[in-house]
């Protein structure tokens, strides 16, 4: 063969190396930046948490004639306008992003002499005009893009002759779903409430109050609120009320949307208060309390509950409703006469000028402590880590603590290690050190062939078939677990003082028999005694030393999920144990070493930083599963660190509730956030497992 032929073929094989080498790095490089762009995606999503909530002008609309707004708000249409204007008569009107100034849609008239006030309830409105003769009439508003609107009567009744409407400076009305309420304010400080029935219009009771009525909230649970004197009274429709006394009198009450608590607003300080239950008793309680510096002139909370805005000359101050935090301040020049807040929008109207504000970056109004502190939320007695993102009620606070879906993940991934370890080590140790080569080939793949079963599988099976089992024998499967090593252990001494010697390769039968027999006999015993009282007493010691009758569902997830991650720990393990060269364990048995000797102090050792980055892949394989934990475990987000009670993971939390997200809302956001969570502590596990794999085969390269 020629050298220039052996030239040209050497030549040939150095293009097509270097082509691999260009293929292998190009797909390398792709992972990394894909890997980069997955992580780009989660922080970007995830980012507007970090930044504050800020208000742009959007819009603005000239309001014709002189007058003033008695209401803006939002119906099932859009936002609208109520303006009463000086010539006795009122318009009810729409708005649009397009519109640019205002013109009626319909005038509604009423007599000079009538006050009026707009009533706001489940995003339906109402008109209450008091008339000069003592009349009460409440009107239902309606309103339609293609009409105009229309005003209907809906409660009518004469207040009580012996009241003279001349001294009354302030009056207002609140419905409820039985009652109408009336109250006042006189020039004497003296205050008066009456209750009229919505079906029979009678009056059901009437209450004097001293000292000036601050003010009369209800809700459509009939809950009243009004504080005189530093004393505020609360109660139901039953005229059953209870009494709390304050230092300190505030200057007006503003009660939540969904009623479930209120706000003490004071010239420089806000209070929130809650509504609990303590031992049948109903009390209020106190959930935070903010001092500023400047006077507070408004205070506006959003229809959800979770923000709010303070005003305070030309300042407005986002408030955390939750945690009671100021999150930012930014300066308003606009004065107001009326202001509406929703979770998107603020509008003010001023004089003869209605503007639109944005809300940018509502998102952000999510703070650290609202994921990771314990938390005072409404109606509950304490505070409390919780996660609860959908409820009955629109007005129901949402519950963002991620606390919860971290600690269920650590419980679900430890339980499973816990169960997969001493499998995993334990076959490990045996295939890699023990069992003879034409063994541990059809072994090591037998054993590694399970990870080729779809979760999905294993979930269904132990939800199935495992769960049933599991709330029928429970004790018995975890006795059976606890004693199985010991029971190995007293079979193998046994087995030894008679002198019985076995092959390579014949201890995995042995221990399957032995396994199997005593199973047999266990379950016969304890079958035995689930069906005869004279061992009920064992019952009850079982299950209160081991806490049996707590969470059934975690201890199945804790079987099903090991079960799926032994091929991850035994494939590493097994692989770190037989790399130890063979001359290092020959020299041990020269020495003089048994084989347990030679495993304990030698094989073990050298091997160790492999095993221990088998327990850290582990870990992250069942710190990431999804479709075992969604199926087995009931997603019981419970933050506690005992071992047996629910939990939901953060994969299963993503998978139940990212599919029906509002993209870009605050929930949408911290499921990613979560899910970067997820990342980053599964990516820093693997990182460092596999760096311990790496030294650990560098170890084992010099030594050979």
């Amino acid at each position: 063969m020629s050298s220039q032929y052996l030239k040209k073929l050497q030549k040939q094989r150095l293009r097509r190396d270097r082509r691999v080498a260009i293929l292998i790095t190009s797909g390398g490089w792709l992972v990394l930046v894909a890997l980069l762009m997955l992580i780009w995606h989660l922080f970007s999503v995830s980012a507007p948490l970090l930044g504050a909530p800020s208000l742009k002008q959007v819009n603005s609309w000239q309001l014709s004639g002189t007058g003033n707004a008695l209401a803006v708000g939002n119906n099932a249409f859009g936002y609208y306008l109520y303006w009463q204007n000086e010539e006795c008569t009122s318009s009810l009107v729409q708005l649009s992003q397009e519109q640019k100034s205002i013109s009626s849609q319909r005038v509604l008239r009423s007599a000079c002499a009538e006050k009026s006030q707009i009533i706001s309830l489940q995003n339906e409105l109402y008109l209450a005009d008091l008339a000069s003769e003592g009349r009460l009439r409440v009107y239902h508003l309606s309103i339609a893009p293609e009409s105009s609107p229309k005003k209907q009567l809906w409660f009518s009744v004469r207040l009580p002759n012996d009241i003279e409407l001349i001294r009354y400076q302030k009056w207002q009305v609140q419905i409820t779903r039985d009652l109408v309420l009336f109250t006042a304010e006189t020039p004497d400080k003296q205050s008066e409430l009456l209750a009229f029935s919505r079906t029979t219009r009678e009056l059901e009771y009437r209450q004097i109050i001293e000292n000036g009525l601050l003010s009369a909230t209800a809700d459509s649970g009939n809950t009243l609120a009004w504080l005189p004197s530093g004393i505020l009274k609360f109660g139901a429709q039953d005229n059953t009320f209870y009494a709390k006394e304050f230092l300190t009198k505030p200057k007006r009450i503003i009660q939540s949307p969904g009623a479930k608590s209120f706000y003490l607003l004071y010239d420089k300080g806000v209070e929130k208060f809650t509504f609990a239950n303590q031992l049948g008793q109903l009390s209020i309680l106190k959930q935070f309390s903010l001092s500023m510096d400047t006077s507070i002139n408004d205070f506006k909370l959003a229809p959800s509950g979770q923000t709010s805005l303070i005003f305070s000359n030309n300042m407005v101050h986002w408030l955390n409703n939750t945690t009671g935090e100021l999150m930012t301040s930014e300066a308003l020049v606009h004065g107001s006469s009326y202001r509406y807040l929703d979770e998107r929008h603020l509008l003010i109207a001023h004089n003869d000028k209605l503007t639109k504000w944005e809300i940018i970056n509502p998102s952000a109004s999510i703070t650290a402590s609202s994921l990771w502190d314990e938390l005072w939320y409404d109606g509950y007695q304490q505070p409390d880590y919780v996660w609860q993102t959908s409820s009955a009620s629109d007005y129901q606070q949402p519950k963002y603590s991620v606390v919860p879906l971290v600690l269920g993940s650590i419980k679900a991934s430890f339980l499973a290690i816990l169960v997969a370890l001493p499998l995993g080590f334990g076959s490990a140790v045996y295939c890699g050190f023990f069992v003879p080569f034409r063994v541990r080939k059809y072994l090591k793949p037998a054993v590694e062939l399970i990870e080729a079963v779809p979760s999905v599988v294993i979930g269904f099976v132990a939800a199935i078939w495992l769960l049933p089992i599991a709330e029928k024998y429970l004790a018995g499967v975890f006795l059976f677990i606890l004693f199985s090593p010991i029971a190995l252990l007293v079979f193998g001494v046994i087995a030894n003082k008679w002198g019985v010697r076995l092959k390579n390769g014949w201890e995995l039968i042995f221990a399957v028999v032995c396994i199997a027999s005593f199973l047999t006999l266990f379950e016969l015993a304890w079958s035995n005694d689930s069906h005869g009282a004279h061992m009920s007493l064992l019952h009850q010691w079982v299950d209160s030393v081991f806490e049996l009758h707590a969470n059934k569902n975690t201890l199945v997830l804790a079987l099903a999920l090991g079960f799926a991650i032994v091929p991850t720990v035994f494939s590493i393990a097994e692989d770190a144990i037989h790399e130890v060269p063979k001359s290092i364990q020959l020299a041990s048995f020269a020495m003089g070493a048994t084989r347990v000797q030679t495993l304990q102090r030698i094989v073990l050792v050298a091997a160790m930083p492999g095993l221990i980055s088998a327990a850290m892949l582990g870990f992250a394989r069942a710190f990431g599963e999804t479709m075992i934990v969604i199926l087995v475990s009931g997603n019981t987000p419970i933050a506690s660190w005992d071992l047996l009670d629910g939990v939901r993971t953060l994969t299963a939390n993503l998978a139940i509730e990212l599919p029906e997200a509002q993209v870009d809302s605050a929930h949408y956001r911290i499921l990613f956030f979560t899910a970067l969570i997820l990342f980053g502590f599964t990516f820093v596990l693997n990182t460092i497992a596999e760096l311990l794999r790496i030294r650990s085969r560098r170890n084992f390269g010099s030594l050979k």
